[in-house]
């Protein structure tokens, strides 16, 4: 019999669930603060690799996300949450392996995001041990002073800092380096273990059940059948988990700091040594420590080596060198001339060390160093072209350096080649087609189109059909694209970007076309929440509320509360989310009793919406793609001016289109506006300047679209800085 006061679980005959008798007392997890700061973590994060295959349901999210996570809040407040079905993305990691992501749906993202961030707070004075000392990887930020918004320190400077400790021991003497790697070290993390490391911290019986029954329903095969280990790979949860599930290792490892010194970073262990032979000693040794937690070393990847002579990354690095490496990350401007002089340096090494063959760890870590420092060079692409068939683990950096190569005919002519041969993998076509894409300047040949309408038809490679859709969309070849909609198979697992050039087909936002239709209404109706989710989100952003009413309701509870959110049910929001919003992003400060709804309400109904859904956007891409940031903000500005110019008279009957509205602002059209808003004027119409004009950045003034420029970090945060001052300035004089 159980102890009273415990819970009891039982197995359901039905789906295999598990259900539970309800208990008294509210779980820590039941916090609404800590939910939006789990979103905002989930927004902050740095994976753009996983973020880029959920960027569409994170926009569809984002525009209604305080109503979805009041939903959320109120299942786990009830304790009746369950997690929703997963996506399966194969990217290569080497020759014959591939490394899988599992696309977490977003509700489950931001659940998961916040029991780890729980499991830290319990966890993070206890591991101070190993943080900075031996554990370089994923370490968090400090929650003494309230919870960051992101998760962990920069992964830059976490490795600079690994590296740096590797010199050091080698200059005190521990010459001989023992390298050990772990084999799948995600997919083979044992549960059982997992669990009883986490509860020496964290106690939370509903949080730790509802974890355990989430990473066992991740786990599942196509049949249903659960296994008792691995994490999804991707989310930045899983990314501590899987340091603390070694934390007995990095333990255990502190014990003899003398005979050796140790370092970890991630799987990829560094053990030094005053001698060879105990080199090889502790690499027996920590291969049974290994082997304790239920994991295998990878062979492979276990060497021993001579530190003072074999490894060139352990030589001095001088300051300046230390700072180009940051900026070729993204975490400063780096200018034209330093770029220049960096690809210089870099391009011998480069050619030397990308080999088909007599592949060693050094000529690897050589060559993953070297090529996002290089600026685009035919030497480089041919280099690239020739090695390609034999180096699928370097196809994530060949096709970011591809992309960049605007006007060169050989990396087209070479992306055409290799989609013509039978595909690899459906993540290696998707990529060549938007290589090829991205540099052609004319239209697509006879050839092209066939393979375009070939890769339609392949169902196994749903993120290829969905890259040529979208291609022969923006191409205008439009009569391939009609017959999808009948033969969808709903339960693909990228099925929703073929709908988006579909719902484009339209001639008006009052009617959805026939063909479109059908296939909406099958994907609605699918069991699948994740699908319904985003087809609501992509059909409510392009149709009116009479085309929505004609269509059937979606199973999925959130993407009904998506539909009332975005006004197809209900049009009036509860409160003003504006306020709050631009208070957090920009820190103004809201007059008491100011609400944007009742002050847009009074000239246009539409303008509330419009102007939420791009602040929540902008909100969202600020860490992630100063380009759409800047695009979102542009926007937002746009509907505060025509309220500006309509509120203070400035203009009679202002226009709505945004090519018309910035012109009615420039101090030589308007001196009243420009005296009185002298801030607003100026910072707006940079800001207009600074924008991507592409398609998503002026969705309802289609004709007008084309791209002009990227927007640079160092360029967003100059313009923050900037709108606050103007939006200040708004506030007051509004």
């Amino acid at each position: 019999m159980p102890k009273k006061g415990t819970k009891v679980y039982k197995a359901s005959s039905k789906k295999k669930r598990i259900t539970k008798k309800q208990t008294i007392g509210v779980s820590a997890i039941a916090d609404r603060a800590l939910l939006e700061n789990a979103w905002n973590r989930i927004l902050s994060s740095g994976d753009l690799q996983y973020k880029n295959y959920v960027r569409l349901e994170m926009q569809a999210f984002g525009t209604s996300y305080n109503s979805l996570l009041d939903l959320i809040f109120n299942q786990l407040k009830a304790e009746n949450y369950e997690p929703q079905p997963i996506y399966k993305v194969n990217i290569p990691k080497g020759k014959f392996a591939n490394r899988t992501l599992r696309l977490l749906s977003i509700p489950d993202y931001i659940v998961y995001s916040a029991i780890t961030t729980l499991i830290i707070e319990a966890a993070y004075e206890q591991q101070q041990d190993v943080f900075n000392k031996v554990l370089f990887s994923n370490v968090p930020l400090s929650h003494r002073s309230g919870r960051p918004t992101r998760f962990f320190r920069k992964w830059v400077r976490q490795y600079a800092q690994y590296n740096k400790y590797s010199k050091q021991y080698v200059n005190k003497g521990y010459n001989y380096l023992a390298e050990i790697d772990i084999a799948s070290f995600y997919d083979f993390i044992d549960h059982d273990l997992l669990f009883e490391f986490i509860k020496k911290y964290f106690k939370d019986s509903y949080a730790l059940e509802l974890l355990e029954r989430m990473l066992k329903y991740w786990s599942a095969t196509e049949d249903g059948y659960q296994f008792s280990h691995g994490l999804p790979q991707g989310p930045d949860a899983s990314r501590y988990l899987a340091d603390l599930f070694l934390y007995s290792l990095d333990k255990h490892m502190l014990s003899n700091t003398e005979r050796y010194k140790y370092l970890r970073y991630v799987d990829d262990i560094r053990i030094f040594c005053k001698t060879k032979r105990n080199a090889n000693a502790e690499v027996i040794h920590i291969e049974e420590e290994i082997k304790k937690l239920g994991l295998v070393p990878n062979t492979s990847k276990v060497h021993v080596v001579d530190a003072r002579k074999d490894l060139d990354w352990l030589k001095e690095e001088s300051s300046e060198a230390q700072a180009l490496d940051a900026g070729s990350m993204g975490q400063k401007r780096v200018p034209r001339s330093i770029k220049k002089v960096r690809h210089l340096l870099s391009k011998p090494t480069f050619l030397k060390n990308c080999v088909s063959k007599s592949i060693t760890a050094n000529n690897s870590y050589l060559t993953r160093r070297s090529l996002p420092k290089l600026l685009p060079d035919k030497e480089v692409v041919k280099k690239i072209i020739e090695v390609y068939e034999e180096r699928p683990d370097l196809y994530t950096l060949f096709y970011q350096y591809l992309r960049e190569c605007d006007g060169m005919k050989e990396v087209e002519r070479f992306c055409w080649r290799q989609l013509k041969k039978d595909p690899i993998s459906d993540f290696e076509c998707a990529n060549l087609m938007g290589i090829a894409i991205s540099i052609k300047q004319n239209a697509l040949t006879k050839n092209q189109i066939e393979i375009m309408k070939q890769f339609i038809d392949k169902y196994s490679l749903p993120l290829s059909a969905a890259t040529a859709a979208g291609i022969l969309f923006k191409a205008k070849i439009i009569k391939p694209l009609r017959n999808i909609t009948a033969k969808l198979p709903i339960d693909a697992p990228h099925i929703v970007p073929w709908l988006v050039p579909m719902i484009n087909l339209r001639r008006s936002k009052k009617v959805m076309p026939r063909s479109v239709k059908a296939a909406t209404k099958k994907l609605l109706e699918s069991d699948d929440p994740r699908t319904s989710f985003i087809v609501s989100y992509l059909v409510a952003s392009r149709y009116k509320t009479n085309v929505i009413s004609s269509l059937p309701k979606p199973k999925s509870q959130y993407s009904r509360q998506l539909l009332v959110t975005m006004g197809q049910i209900n049009i009036n929001p509860l409160v003003d989310e504006i306020a709050p919003l631009l208070s957090r992003l920009f820190g103004v400060k809201i007059p008491g009793g100011f609400d944007f709804r009742k002050k847009f309400a009074l000239i246009n109904t539409d303008l509330y919406n419009r102007a939420l859904r791009h602040l929540q956007l902008a909100s969202w891409y600020f860490d992630t793609y100063p380009t759409y940031f800047i695009n979102h903000i542009h926007n937002f500005n746009h509907v505060l001016l025509y309220f500006a110019l309509h509120n203070g008279n400035f203009i009679a009957n202002p226009p709505l289109q945004w090519k018309h509205i910035f012109g009615q602002i420039a101090p030589n059209q308007n001196t009243a506006f420009a005296s009185a808003f002298p801030a607003v004027s100026s910072v707006f119409r940079e800001c207009s300047k600074a924008r991507n004009t592409n398609l998503s950045s002026h969705p309802y003034d289609d004709k007008y679209s084309r791209f002009t420029k990227l927007v640079s970090y160092g360029e967003r945060d100059e313009l923050k800085s900037k709108l606050k001052v103007a939006y200040r300035e708004f506030m007051v004089k509004v």
